[in-house]
This record gives structure tokens, sequence and C-alpha cells, in this order.
């Protein structure tokens, strides 16, 4: 039996994963590995940290240094995110193309890379809201790792003034190698996982936009499994037929970091997705009608899975009947704390 539109995205949610998968491994690790000898090389060319103003003179140079290297395989990635968003506007014509027995039309390359260069990318993370073009994201990672790198060497510079030995560039070289493997890998990491969701989601509405004769309606589409985020499950279950087409009152994924969420598409006369969905549970991965609501899925779940979805007090408010899944979040989508949970009586 082929398989239905909807578990068909999510087939193509797992291959858009192992495509950020291929961009960190080829291009972002690898900068950000070029970074760090740029920086240990720029220290070494200067030599001995003597004053302030050599303090001030190799953070500079270390800066630079981070920013080129950094710049170089950022802009890498971006062609390659591009790339993606193209074929992801193709790939979501055909798609809709099958059920419709309609020829879709597709945006041009350039067209999409304008539209998805320009878009906002609005995250959530814990109370505070980001929000800003994709390039903006990429600049305020660069001078995260170059100031956390200034950071180390003025911290050795300080503990010079006590000691009256400066740390030797081995030293400074283990530090910086700590702070690369437990901090800006794993930055890095969520940044493109992050970015390439919202390229693939702006480059389908795109491709929507240009179809509005076929399409009316907009319905947000989440992962099933344990590490399905506050926000997510919220939206879920607030807006289970979705919206109209362009009129999202949450605009669109993604809507936090490492957000694996999509808004697909229905084609007039839909008000729903049909057929089967893939769900990981905790008897592993199985398929169950696309109709299912998340929190229905959820409460037929062992409480030990319900637990880890979402905490022990939320879970046993949520298995009492006591919390909507809906009410995680506040109209912002920002997470509540357990004090300010919207209650049923």
């Amino acid at each position: 039996m082929s398989d239905s539109y909807l578990e068909k995205q999510n087939k193509h949610q797992v291959y858009l994963s192992r495509l950020a998968g291929g961009i960190l491994k080829d291009e972002v690790y690898p900068a950000i590995n070029s970074a760090y000898r740029a920086a240990r090389l720029a220290i070494a060319d200067y030599g001995d940290i003597n004053s302030l103003q050599d303090l001030n003179r190799v953070n500079r140079a270390v800066t630079q240094a981070i920013n080129e290297q950094l710049s170089e395989g950022f802009t890498a990635a971006t062609t390659s995110m591009s790339a993606i968003a193209a074929n992801e506007a193709a790939y979501q014509a055909a798609a809709l193309g099958v059920m419709s027995d309609t020829v879709l039309s597709v945006p041009s390359e350039s067209k999409i890379n304008k539209y998805v260069r320009e878009s906002i990318m609005t995250l959530e993370s814990g109370s505070r809201t980001n929000a800003a073009v994709w390039a903006d994201y990429v600049k305020g990672y660069e001078s995260s790792m170059s100031r956390q790198y200034n950071a180390i060497i003025t911290s050795a510079y300080s503990e010079s003034l006590n000691t009256g030995k400066m740390a030797t560039l081995n030293q400074l070289s283990q530090r910086f190698r700590a702070l690369n493997n437990d901090i800006l890998a794993r930055d890095a990491e969520t940044l493109i996982r992050t970015g390439v969701q919202h390229y693939a989601q702006q480059a389908s509405n795109l491709m929507v936009q240009d179809n509005l004769d076929i399409i009316d309606r907009e319905i947000p589409v989440v992962t099933f499994d344990s590490r399905t985020s506050d926000i997510c499950m919220s939206i879920s279950a607030k807006y289970p037929k979705g919206w109209t087409v362009g009129k999202s009152p949450i605009g669109y994924p993604a809507w936090h970091y490492n957000c694996r969420s999509r808004v697909l598409p229905l084609l007039k006369g839909q008000t729903e997705l049909e057929g089967t969905r893939s769900v990981n549970g905790a008897d592993g991965g199985s398929q169950i009608d696309a109709k299912t609501p998340f929190g229905r899925w959820l409460r037929n779940q062992p409480k030990d899975f319900v637990v880890e979805t979402l905490g022990k007090e939320r879970a046993d408010l949520f298995l009492s009947g006591k919390l909507s899944l809906a009410n995680l979040t506040d109209k912002y989508l920002n997470p509540l704390p357990i004090s300010k949970l919207k209650l049923i009586d």
C-alpha cells in the first residue's frame, strides 16, 4: 500500500534532518575547527601577553580570525540550505499534485532565495522571544564564539596577575577545545537544524502562495514522541483544524530551537489530514489514524512515558483530566510554569 500524504511528509521530515546533519558534518564543524586553529595561530603570532594593551590586541586578532573562518563555513551552509529550500518547494508542489491530479506552480529559485533570506525566524526560548533573519542568527553565533574565546584569554590574563605566569598556548588550547566540544558544537547543531526547518517551511509557504486556486487551509503537524515540546503540543491541541491559508495566528515553524514541526497545506475541500501517521511511543514506532490528537495518543501511553514527556506534575494533572495540552503555553506560545497553568475544574 502506498504511503498517505502525511506519512510521506513524516518520512520527508527525517530526510530534512539528515540533510541538516550533512551540513554540520561537511561545512559547519570543519569551520569551527578552522576557527580554533586560526585563533591558536593569532595568539602564537602575537607572542607574550604582558599588559591590557597586549590583551586587547590579541583578543581583536582572535575575533578577526574566528569570524573569517566561520563566515566561510556558514556561507557554504547557507548555500546548501538555499538549495534545500528550492527542492522543498518543488517537493511540496509535487506531493499536492499527486493528490489533486494537478500540476502546481513552483516559484523560481531566485524568488525562493530572496523570500527565505528576508523572512523573519521567530523563536521562543524560555521566557524570551528571538526574532531575526537567518543572517543575524549566524552573526550571533560568530559573535558568541569569539566572545567566549576572548573570555578564556582574558581570564587567563587575570589569573597571571596573581600567579605571575600566563597560561601557555597549549593550556589555552585545551580550554578552547573543551568549549568547542561542550558548547559550541551543540549550539551549532541547534542553529543549523532550526535553520533548515525554517528554510524548508518558508519555501513551502511561498509555493502555497502561488497556488491559492487549489489550496485554502493549512494545518500544523507535530512529531508524536516523548521529545515533543510544550510549545508544539499546545499548538497541536489549540489548532486541530488549522487555519485559513496564510492566516496563521502563531506564525510558522520553526517555533523554537530544534523545532521539528511543520505547517502543511490542505487542498480545497479538506479540513483535516487523512490516512495514517507515524508515532514513537513506549512500545516503539507504529502507525495510527492521522486524525488522532496528540493528547489522545499520549493518554494511551504508560504513565512513565507521559511523565517523560510532560514532567511528573504536569503528567499527574494531565492524566487526572485537569490539564489540557492546549494550556501548556500562553497566547504568545510561552511555556507556563505549574503555578500559572489554567486547570480544568
